[in-house]
């Protein structure tokens, strides 16, 4: 049985604004399509890095994370999102589990 490989997804949104009713609550637009640049992975630590299968799996797992969202308020987002929103732009980071 193969082990999962643990992978991390960066890239970089602008933290948009949403007026709901009376409050205003903070939102990102999550990345649509992910691609080999964007994940951490280097081609010795997975099987199929080079293969074209790989940006099929890198997507099915980016978006089991996401939870096949194109947005989140950033009050909501899931465990495997992380944001530094420290900056003009936010850094986004999904991790995913490939196997």
């Amino acid at each position: 049985m193969k082990l999962k490989t643990a992978a991390a997804i960066t890239f970089r949104t602008k933290v948009r604004k949403m007026h709901v009713g009376d409050a205003t609550r903070d939102y990102i637009d999550y990345k649509r399509k992910v691609s080999r640049t964007d994940c951490d992975l280097k081609p010795h630590q997975h099987d199929y890095f080079n293969s074209d299968l790989f940006p099929g799996m890198l997507q099915r797992a980016y978006d089991t994370a996401i939870e096949k969202r194109e947005w989140q308020y950033l009050d909501r987002l899931p465990e495997t999102v992380d944001i530094d929103a420290s900056g003009f732009l936010a850094v986004i980071t999904v991790r995913i589990k490939l196997c």
